[in-house]
């Protein structure tokens, strides 16, 4: 009897030890674009991956400027494919799910779990392809202290108010409004828009890519005259900011020498841990009519797909689960000042997001419209901007553009 224990006993722990040997085996190959700082907590969420799982992962990391867009279609096509890979939001899925190279996760569970925004960018013709990891901003960023010193006491809400403010921090020999020309007019068109026409059509994108909606109709020819009058009315030095990029830009405000400046959420860590006497705020663009309040946008970053050859097709699968699960997620989007792709998520971002927080809390907040246009088209619509900065007549561009929009 007790030998038969023994050999019992003997036998469970060799067959504990076979079953954990073959879990050891099991590597994930993830390939993505961050990169040195921008991987924050990744290494940590894929140790507590290994650890639940006893699922190995290996995460190679290729920087958008080292090339990566290119490194995935050229492994691709060779059959290189790595287990889990990046998206930049929906670009690559755009082009790799309707050639075959990613798995159609709609009938996981966490597909039930996402926001509107976020499941209509994990689709790709009726089927989901991604997990959104993250929506970070496009918003405006204010300067506190030069506000208070231009005796502005509220922030703007609307598009006279903000003109107001521009006005009066000029008067006061601060520099109010510095827009990145070489890449920032779009943006800044784009968030116009946001207010001033997602806001009474939600279907805006669709409607224009239907042909239902022009550029050159009430609610364009109101944007373009909006960016226009920045410049036509003094409010910002528009040879300055033509020949500018988004980093210096920047610079300009890390300095404390600007007022409002346009840009991204994910410089919100970097502004509070190297600039704590920065005093600032984050908020959706003020560029509505009377009586309502900032839109902002929201653009999906990081989002995990699962290469549809995949040898290890069940693990992939899991480590998208297990970035699905809010506990997990959450430690990400902190990293990365990020809104949550889930439906209830709450993420403890910074005060000074707050404003942009509560425009996304009360659902004021869009998809980046641009990302959904005809393919080339942004070349078009960005020197369209630029145009307008520069006194070219309204009506001849969105015309203009109309065209173009046509073509693609």
């Amino acid at each position: 009897m007790k030998k038969a224990l023994i050999g019992i006993g003997f036998s469970v722990a060799a067959l504990t030890l076979a079953l954990s040997n073959a879990q050891d085996q099991t590597t994930l190959k993830i390939l993505g674009f961050k990169v040195g700082a921008e991987l924050a907590a990744l290494p940590a969420l894929n140790e507590r991956f290994t650890k639940e799982t006893g699922i190995k992962v290996e995460y190679e990391a290729i920087s958008d400027a080292g090339g990566f867009a290119e490194v995935i279609r050229t492994r691709f096509a060779g059959g290189d494919v790595p287990d889990v890979f990046m998206n930049h939001g929906r670009d690559e899925a755009k082009t790799f799910a309707p050639a075959g190279y990613m798995a159609d996760l709609s009938a996981e569970p966490w597909v039930k779990t996402l926001t509107a925004s976020a499941a209509s960018v994990a689709k790709i013709g009726g089927k989901t392809y991604l997990l959104p990891a993250e929506f970070v901003s496009l918003g405006l960023y204010y300067n506190t202290a030069l506000l208070e010193k231009a005796g502005i006491k509220s922030l703007p809400q609307t598009y006279s108010q903000f003109l107001s403010a521009l006005n009066t921090s000029k008067t006061k020999g601060i520099n109010p409004f510095l827009v990145p020309g070489k890449d920032g007019w779009a943006f800044v068109t784009s968030l116009i828009m946001a207010t001033e026409l997602w806001r009474t059509n939600p279907d805006l994108t669709e409607d224009m890519l239907a042909g239902k909606v022009k550029f050159d109709s009430t609610g364009w020819r109101t944007v373009f005259t909006n960016l226009a009058n920045l410049g036509k009315r003094g409010l910002i030095d528009t040879t300055l900011n033509l020949g500018i990029d988004g980093s210096q830009a920047m610079n300009e405000f890390k300095a404390g020498r600007l007022a409002f400046l346009v840009h991204g959420s994910w410089e919100v860590t970097g502004l509070k841990k190297n600039f704590p006497n920065l005093k600032f705020g984050f908020m959706g663009f003020p560029s509505g009519p009377a009586n309502t309040k900032p839109v902002g946008i929201v653009l999906p970053g990081v989002a995990w797909a699962v290469s549809a050859k995949s040898k290890n097709a069940v693990a992939a699968r899991k480590y998208v689960a297990f970035w699905a699960q809010e506990k997990n997620l959450n430690d990400w989007l902190v990293s990365a000042n990020a809104f949550s792709p889930l439906k209830g998520g709450v993420v403890p971002l910074p005060s000074e997001m707050k404003p942009f927080s509560d425009a996304a809390a009360d659902d004021r907040a869009i998809n980046f419209p641009l990302a959904d246009w005809p393919a080339g088209f942004q070349d078009a619509y960005a020197k369209a901007t630029i145009e307008a900065m520069q006194g070219k007549d309204i009506r001849t561009i969105l015309r203009g553009l109309d065209q173009s929009f046509s073509k693609k």
